[in-house]
């Protein structure tokens, strides 16, 4: 089974957001903490992080609790500096530290390659964006200029689930789909 892993695309200084930092909770400093990557173990490994607030540095965390600590920030007045600051990892920490399986790609490297129709060859577009939807990753793809000329739609979604994704090319940075046109004239 195919599987996309999030890396959301807002981006600071070429690094991914991952996590926003919520109210403060207790008396020494520790924060919410509302992970927006499929990949918590990161939070473990990595101690520094660029975040909106600048570097920061965590202290402790409590993936379960989802409670977060950083150095220098030891009372509830001072952690509420860093209310509503996002965290950012970069690419290359990001391949450090998330491990992924077999037929498993981060959103990044999905975003920016060519969708094909399997049997036609057919481009159809490339893809821009990643939406999840429940627990489903939808491809927001910007339709070919050839068909946009043939009035199809400009955009269109396909569910990246394997009915539709045949193939997944990192090196030829293209994707090969099943029924692709179906669900652009569908659009």
């Amino acid at each position: 089974m195919l599987n996309l892993k999030s890396k959301k695309q807002e981006s600071q200084n070429n690094s991914f957001f991952v996590a926003k930092i919520g109210r403060t909770v207790g008396i020494k400093g520790d924060l919410k903490i509302h992970i927006d990557s499929d990949f918590e173990e990161q939070f473990n490994f990595k101690k520094e992080w660029n975040s909106s607030r600048g570097l920061l540095q965590i202290e402790n965390i409590d993936l379960n609790k989802k409670l977060i600590k950083f150095v220098g920030f030891n009372s509830p007045e001072t952690a509420q500096k860093l209310v509503n600051a996002k965290l950012f990892a970069s690419i290359e920490d990001t391949r450090e530290f998330c491990k992924l399986e077999e037929n498993e790609f981060f959103w990044f490297d999905i975003i920016g390659l060519k969708v094909f129709e399997k049997d036609t060859l057919e481009l159809l577009g490339t893809v821009k964006e990643i939406e999840r939807i429940v627990n489903l990753d939808y491809l927001l793809i910007e339709t070919s200029s050839e068909l946009v000329e043939q009035k199809f739609s400009k955009k269109f979604l396909v569910s990246y689930i394997d009915r539709y994704i045949f193939s997944v090319d990192l090196e030829k940075k293209e994707i090969l789909v099943i029924s692709g046109k179906d669900l652009l004239e569908a659009s």
